[in-house]
């Protein structure tokens, strides 16, 4: 099965029926809620016309000050900036289970210095670790202000990743 869902009204198929469904009369929606519209798009090619996506050669952590919606890319989401800020790379990620995926090892990002980082109220995975694409994003349970001197950090297992 690829995907499921209700139907907006019940039907009753008997044994021998045949069931039709018109132009535009079916909607299946992947509610991706936190997939990039350019990584939805890249699974359904690959999906249903059997285009490759080739794999990122490094996937990086982005850490934004504002909310990220499905269709910013790696250049248009708010990005923190602040003293000795990068995005990190992080390529250990457990072999999906259960429709999900989560990172190995803790992933520490460089100490603020000289200058805060303002307050971090979401992250995104990206492609590159300037640009690129956006390829899965959410808010933090919690906001955290960075300031000078602190280090942020995501333990093992605590970016999710899952696909419902």
């Amino acid at each position: 099965m690829l995907a499921h869902c209700p139907l907006a009204t019940s039907k009753t198929i008997n044994a021998g029926d045949t069931v039709r469904v018109g132009i535009n009369q079916l909607s299946i929606e992947v509610l991706n809620g936190g997939f990039s519209t350019f990584i939805a798009n890249k699974m359904i090619d690959h999906t249903f016309k059997g285009i490759s996506y080739p794999m990122t050669s490094s996937i990086f952590i982005a850490l934004t000050t504002g909310s990220i919606t499905g269709s910013m890319t790696g250049t248009n989401i708010p990005s923190v900036t602040g003293s000795n800020y990068s995005r990190l790379s992080h390529d250990l990620w457990a072999t999906a289970s259960t429709a999900g995926t989560h990172n190995y090892g803790t992933a520490t990002f460089a100490t603020a210095s000289s200058t805060d980082w303002g307050t971090v109220v979401s992250a995104a995975l990206c492609d590159s670790g300037s640009t690129g694409n956006v390829l899965v994003y959410g808010a933090l349970s919690s906001s955290v202000a960075v300031t000078t001197d602190d280090e942020l950090s995501f333990a093992t297992a605590s970016l999710l990743i899952i696909l419902d």
